[in-house]
């Protein structure tokens, strides 16, 4: 990365001494905003810098836009198209965009049962990734059978995965059942 890409990548993920101020105006996030997506549009994204782009998303990106819906698209990309761990990543993005922004985005349970599969277990992020699955179905307002669903295919997993594993797997069946 040259020089002024280093630049680029300090303006857009800032680390906590250098940033002036918390309160930026609209017209900051807006140049943000457009700097950000065409930062993300480019090629020049290696597999280090876009799980590092997908693990800052929710807390330092989502917070400085002015309209963070710009990055459903890139999310919604990262999370059909990349391998487990930048899908997990990218589903963490998308759970903020979700429950904070109204992003509407179909078929999230279908694709979010289609992650769970013995791959899974040996991804860097699965504690990650559990944490959300059970933030997402937890809620009073899902179907009893979407949530029985869940807890039938993670008992169809619980018989292929390490012992360890079978552990986490147990107590979060159990509280889908509870």
């Amino acid at each position: 990365i040259n020089m002024k890409e280093d630049k680029l990548i300090e303006y857009l993920f800032p680390s906590k001494k250098k940033r002036k101020s918390t309160s930026e105006s609209l017209e900051d996030k807006q140049k943000y905003d457009a700097r950000l997506l065409a930062f993300l549009s480019s090629n020049k994204l290696d597999a280090t810098l876009y799980r590092r782009i997908l693990l800052q998303m929710p807390t330092k990106i989502i917070p400085r836009m002015a309209n963070p819906l710009l990055l459903a698209d890139f999310l919604t990309s990262s999370y059909e198209t990349q391998n487990n761990a930048s899908k997990i990543l990218a589903l963490h993005g998308l759970y903020v965009l979700l429950t904070q922004y109204n992003l509407e985005y179909p078929f999230f349970f279908g694709k979010l049962y289609a992650l769970l599969t013995v791959d899974l277990f040996s991804a860097k992020y699965k504690a990650r990734f559990f944490y959300l699955l059970d933030i997402f179905l937890q809620s009073s307002h899902l179907p009893a059978n979407l949530v029985a669903s869940f807890a039938k295919r993670l008992a169809r997993l619980a018989l292929l995965i390490p012992q360890h594993d079978q552990c986490l797997i147990i107590t979060f069946i159990y509280n889908l059942i509870v």
